[in-house]
């Protein structure tokens, strides 16, 4: 038995990064088995190893993940990544306090082990260029040493490498959504907002001097969005028939699992459609806050609109603004939406003062049935043109 250490991140190249070892046994064609256990995941982590995936195939006859979800660790795009491998793969999750945290990867064949235990979660920077501490243990099939420790590791975790676990959940379309639905995972814009706040805080008192990180393979790498977000344009035609372009500006808030109450679908017991959409706290974070969302959307995005007083007792107020509204990839077009303000409604912990009404589109959006989905409002890249609403 060889054990060796996997150092990473603390010097500007790791060429021994557990990154670099997945991908080289995944190439061998001396192995026939992987099972890769990680606490979490992320999009790129995951899209960046499909490629070498699909070149194991013809070689492995088991390609196996099992991943955890906790503290909003990975994401709904991270799971909609192992999904497209196409290969066995778990959801991990208690509802308990405890989280499920370990990293396993492990290689076995007819004649030879390869086994890594560390730190190193199923993520981009995880896998290459984090600060990482792992253990690389290598034996052969007559090894009794070597095959005493992995008796033990598949002993304690019988159920994981069984896969019999009552709480394991296959990751499919609908078991997503329905975590989604009970607010367990989030979609990633909202996760990466969530934990950038402590970066952006942590270095204001403190002179932090720089350091070289190793480099990320390209395939490894997420895609950058810009400062005003994507360079999505939605085209629309005009009364006229043309053809008028619009580009998507700042994503301004988002939220996942949409309650059916927003959606115009009736809940059980007494839960009704409101009518409109709530525009509440969602988690959406500005400049690393999480906002306020009693003066965000009336004073922030909205407060340049001309507002009208609809109600004194309690105070109600109303504006009108315009929003293209698409749903999965579908632009629907655009519409003129009232958004009503009510301060009365702060009363209470996250509670709603905002709401847009879905009003000519509320048996459309209604017929969609978006219980469970993300949706995203960005603002206009260029003056007077419309908000846009996207549901996916």
């Amino acid at each position: 038995m060889r054990i060796s250490f996997l150092g990473q991140g603390f010097d500007p190249t790791s060429p021994n990064s557990v990154g670099n070892k997945i991908i080289a046994f995944l190439s061998m064609n001396q192995f026939d088995s992987f099972l890769g256990i990680s606490a979490f995941a992320s999009p790129a982590g995951v899209k960046g190893l499909s490629a070498h995936l699909t070149q194991a195939r013809p070689n492995f006859r088991d390609l196996s993940i099992i991943v955890g979800i906790d503290q909003n660790g990975t994401s709904v795009e991270a799971l909609e990544e192992i999904v497209n491998l196409g290969i066995s793969a778990h959801i991990f999750y208690q509802k308990e306090a405890p989280i499920f945290h370990p990293k396993i990867y492990l290689f076995e064949g007819r004649c030879q082990t390869k086994l890594i235990l560390g730190s190193s979660n199923l993520t981009a920077n995880g896998l290459f260029s984090n600060h990482e501490a792992s253990l690389l243990v290598e034996f052969d099939s007559t090894d009794t040493d070597g095959n005493r420790l992995l008796n033990e590791i598949k002993t304690y975790y019988s159920t994981l490498f069984d896969f019999s676990d009552p709480n394991l959940f296959e990751i499919t379309r609908a078991n997503i959504d329905s975590f989604i639905t009970d607010g367990v995972v989030d979609r990633e814009p909202v996760r990466v907002q969530q934990n950038r706040k402590i970066r952006q805080s942590a270095t204001r008192s403190i002179n932090v001097p720089n350091r070289s990180t190793p480099p990320i393979p390209p395939e490894f790498r997420r895609p950058r969005r810009s400062s005003s977000a994507t360079r999505t344009s939605i085209v629309q035609t005009t009364p006229d028939g043309d053809e008028k372009i619009y580009d998507r500006g700042n994503l301004i808030w988002s939220r996942s699992g949409m309650p059916g109450s927003s959606v115009q679908i009736a809940g059980t017991g007494n839960t009704n459609p409101t009518g409109g959409l709530r525009l509440v706290q969602g988690g959406f974070m500005v400049s690393g806050s999480v906002i306020d969302q009693t003066t965000y959307f009336r004073n922030t995005l909205f407060g340049s609109f001309t507002w009208n007083r609809v109600s004194s007792s309690p105070p109600v107020e109303t504006t009108h603004v315009e929003f293209i509204v698409t749903v999965r990839g579908d632009s629907w077009g655009k519409y003129e939406l009232e958004i009503r303000h009510k301060p009365s409604g702060e009363a209470g912990q996250g509670n709603y003062t905002t709401s847009i009404s879905w009003g000519v589109i509320g048996d459309r959006i209604r017929d969609a049935n978006l219980v469970g989905s993300q949706i995203e409002i960005y603002s206009p890249r260029n003056p007077n043109e419309p908000f846009q609403i996207e549901f996916t």
